[in-house]
Order: structure tokens, then sequence, then C-alpha cells
């Protein structure tokens, strides 16, 4: 009945008034725009498109499209979710036409970060592949609408993305999808285990009481931006230490290899994310987005390590965009479910052309539920006091003691998996649970 034909995806963060398009069955007469269940558009005829203030704070946001026909009931509707996080690319399937299964027409709708269309199609009907010359439009096989009838469809992108839309429909059902999961970050305050029975009716949302499927440890992922002016900074301690290691000579065991400074602990993940964006072209036109984070294990060194042996790649004429990295860092930990923390790395006099200020990103990743740490390489942590609560790291010491710090916090948090998709804001406590609280 109706599809967003409006996908934000690439950098994902959304502010400000943006023109909302649409995909609408002819048999809707009209479609009601509800922002956070608030309505904030009504639309009654063709182009079913409207223009929608999503503000200036950067939120995560559900943008839900309601289809009503000529008595005002709904008959569809579809949700879209604004600054969460989402896949490389993402494909949505509208049914239009056609009676008594005959000369339905299926059509599809994507974007993608790759910044083109697909290089190849797959379409499955009830278990059958479908020649396609355009996956945009094609009609489907004729078939029985009393029988319930499965639709997929599997794009391919260039730098191996791949988009999968799914829908069942006929029969006594409508559109079917698979049910959604949330993942709430939780912090173990003097205790070290936690069962799901014991938060059994205790997490919640304005909507009602939340169903809890498991808890879990999994693997920890630290997304970590460095200024390039704290990157130049730890290049010259580095090369102290490194001349403390030649003067020690035989004893130089007692001065800590730079490759060894900050090791990572078993099961933890480092992606460093470089601070500026690239040009790309996508069917729209040209957008800005920060290219894949580099991604290390423990076998790979330790933070110092990889952060200065990390690939830089700066783009010509690119500015650095510290807050703008660190809201996309921040979205990329929160996509994977994962026990997350985001580190900026940086000093006084960093530059940051970025379209967010700090205190903005703060509250955007507050409400992501990821943890932000902001560590200045000096001893004078008013010198960064854009980002609120700072850390000083003094020397290589320092830096190796605050990553050490952090993984023991990281340590003691789980990941609450409740049923649906939810904004992780909205997720609070019904009551309080002894030792338990929740991230962000």
């Amino acid at each position: 009945m109706i599809a967003f034909a409006s996908l934000y995806l690439g950098l994902g963060l959304i502010t400000g008034v943006q023109q909302v398009e649409l995909l609408v069955d002819p048999t809707v007469a009209a479609v009601e725009l509800q922002l956070d269940g608030e309505t904030v558009a009504r639309i009654s005829a063709p182009p079913w498109e409207a223009s929608v203030d999503l503000g200036d704070q950067l939120e995560p946001m559900e943008l839900r499209a309601l289809a009503r026909d000529e008595a005002g009931e709904q008959v569809g509707d579809a949700t879209l979710w604004v600054n969460l996080p989402s896949d490389p690319a993402e494909t949505r399937i509208l049914l239009e036409g056609g009676e008594d299964g005959r000369g339905v027409v299926a059509r599809l709708t994507w974007r993608s970060t790759t910044g083109v269309d697909p290089v190849g199609a797959e379409v499955i009907f009830d278990g059958v592949p479908l020649e396609v010359a355009d996956p945009r439009s094609f009609v489907l096989p004729d078939h029985d609408p009393a029988q319930l009838h499965f639709l997929r469809a599997e794009l391919d992108f260039p730098r191996n993305v791949v988009s999968v839309a799914e829908i069942t429909f006929g029969g006594t059902y409508t559109d079917e999808v698979d049910a959604e999961l949330t993942a709430v970050p939780i912090a173990l305050d003097g205790r070290r285990r936690i069962r799901p029975e014991e938060l059994a009716g205790a997490l919640r949302t304005p909507a009602g009481e939340l169903e809890i499927v498991t808890i879990e440890e999994g693997p920890v992922e630290i997304v970590v931006v460095v200024a390039e002016e704290a990157r130049d900074r730890l290049v010259e301690l580095t090369s102290e230490l490194r001349r403390q290691r030649t003067r020690q000579g035989r004893a130089r065991s007692q001065v800590p290899s730079p490759r060894d400074l900050a090791l990572l602990r078993e099961g933890q993940t480092v992606r460093i994310l470089p601070p500026w964006a690239e040009v790309r072209r996508n069917p729209d036109g040209f957008f800005k987005a920060f290219p894949p984070p580099g991604q290390f294990d423990r076998d790979d060194g330790g933070l110092l390590w990889l952060i200065l042996n990390s690939p830089t790649g700066r783009p010509e004429d690119s500015p650095q965009r510290l807050a703008d990295a660190v809201a996309v860092a921040g979205m990329g930990a929160a996509s994977r479910g994962r026990r997350r923390a985001v580190v900026l790395v940086t000093m006084s006099g960093a530059a940051d052309e970025s379209e967010y200020e700090p205190a903005t990103v703060r509250h955007y990743l507050s409400a992501l539920r990821v943890p932000l740490e902001v560590w200045a390489l000096e001893p004078e942590a008013a010198a960064v006091a854009d980002w609120g609560a700072t850390e000083t790291v003094p020397g290589l010491a320092g830096l190796e003691r605050r990553f050490r710090d952090l993984g023991r916090r990281l340590e003691r948090q789980r990941m609450v998996w409740v049923r649906g998709l939810h904004r992780p804001a909205a997720v609070s406590f019904a009551h309080p649970v002894e030792g338990v609280r929740i991230e962000g």
C-alpha cells in the first residue's frame, strides 16, 4: 500500500527540514505523516511528498506514514527510522494494482552508501526465480490471492554490499516481516552476573513493558576518533619512547615497545575512524560520507600502535570534522549490538569544522546509549572544554592507564536484547534493580 522512497543512509545524520517522498498505491486517498507519534503532515493527492522539520537537535526519530482510504480508515503504514544505525543499503517492496491475483505490480526502491544503483538483482516469488528486466517495476505471475505468498528481492551493489527485502502477502495476511530486536546496554555496578529473570518487567518504554529475549556479554567494540593534532603529538611521544629504548641498550626491556603499549584484551575490537569525510555520488547527487573505519584486534598490536599505523587517507580539501566523526562513530558502535564505547583523542587547538556542536553530539551518543570518553593529550582538561567531561592523558603512560580503565568498564557492560525496534533513549527502568543501570 505504501512505502518510503526517501531512505536516509550513508552518513545517517539528518536534521532540519527534509523532503519526504512516498510510493503510494492508487487506491490510497490520503497519507498522514507522524514524527514520534505527532502528526506533522497530511497529503491528499499526488505527488506524495511533504517537507518535514526534524528539528535542530540530533536525535533518533521514528517517521511513520499512515495510508487511509476515502472513509478515513487506515489501510496501510510504513516506518522509517532516522538517525539510527542502518545497513549500508536498504531496499523496500511495494505491491500495487491487479485484481484477483492478476497484473499485480511489484516496485522496489533502494538507497546505498555505495552511491550507485545495484549491479545485479535476484527476485524469487514463492520459491521460483523471476526474470526481471527492471527491478524498479515488474509484474508478478498470476496467483491465488486466497493463498499466502512470499516475495524476496536481493540487490547487489559495488563494494560487496548486498541488500535484501522480503514480504509475505495474501490469505489472511497483509505485509509481514520478521520480528525486530533492540540491544540495550546495561552496566553492572558491584556485581558480575545477572539473569534475565532478574530484569523481568523492569525495562519499559512509554508504550509499555518490554519483553527480554536474552542477556549476553559478547565481544567488545571500541570506536576511536583521533584528531590530526593529537596523532602528531603521539608521534612525538613515540619517538621519545624509542630514544629511551635505545639509551637503555640491553636493559631496554624495562621500557615498553610502542607496539605493546595499551594492549587490547581478549574479545576486544578497535575500529579507528578518520575524522574527515569523502565526497561520493548517488542518483540524487553528491553527498559526504566518512570512510569505513579500520578494524583491529589484539593480534594487531596495542592502541598506540593501531592509531599510528591505521590508514589516514585524507581527501584533498577535506577539513577535519571531529564532532561529526564522533557522531558517526557512535552510530557505528550501536549498529552491531555489541558492548561498546567511543573514544575521542584530541588536544587544545585541534581544528574542527563539523556541522554539529560537541554538546549536540554528546547528547546524541547518550540517546543511542553509547558511552563516550574524551581524552585530552595534555594536563589541562579545560583545553577541550567544548566537550564537557574530559579525561586528561599527559603522556603514553596516561594513554595506557585510560585504556585499561575503559577496558575494565566495558567488562561490566552487558547487552540486553528486547523484542521490537525501539529508540534506545526511550528505554528506561520501570523500577530500580540493585547494581544495574542503563548505559548512556
